[in-house]
């Protein structure tokens, strides 16, 4: 990649799809620290501390709760998050919705070249047991729903005795 002057601004060397090298340069072709050509919006402390910001709004979900459920932000490049795609839910209004994106604090915004820019960011949850999970955090989702599973056993045949 290089500067519109022509100078070279990153050069990445990559084998068999995995990256081996790579460096970054000023316009005056001195080689800075890396930086990344684009990234993802993430929310400040990263996703464990989203799903514990979630938990602390969400505290009021019943423990009967067995749900799964998403919302889309719109992270713009000032680093502030707005609701784009809501879906209705028998335990998150659109108003408790509003009012945890409104006192969310600010994520770090989506980059492209190392320019901020807007990027659509899809919160998927689960409410299980009173608590609420990021589903790419949660372990063991596959039981979300299920019961336990009886084994079944067959009655012993007659006349046959076992040693």
């Amino acid at each position: 990649m290089f500067y519109p002057d022509g100078s070279i601004k990153r050069r990445e060397w990559y084998r068999n799809g995995m990256r081996k090298d790579k460096h970054c340069y000023d316009l005056d072709g001195n080689e800075v620290e890396f930086f990344e050509f684009s990234g993802e919006p993430m929310f400040q402390g990263g996703e464990y501390a989203l799903q514990a910001y979630l938990r602390k709004k969400l505290k009021d979900v019943p423990s009967s709760a067995t749900e799964f459920y998403s919302f889309v932000l719109l992270v713009q490049a000032d680093s502030v998050a707005t609701l784009h795609t809501f879906k209705n839910s028998s335990f998150v209004t659109l108003q408790q919705l509003a009012d945890i994106i409104k006192d969310m604090p600010r994520w770090i915004p989506a980059h492209f070249d190392g320019v901020p820019s807007d990027r659509l960011y899809a919160v998927n949850l689960m409410f299980r047991s009173g608590n609420v999970y990021l589903t790419n955090l949660a372990t063991n989702m596959g039981s979300m729903a299920q019961t336990p599973r009886q084994t079944p056993t067959s009655p012993p045949i007659p006349g046959v005795r076992r040693r």
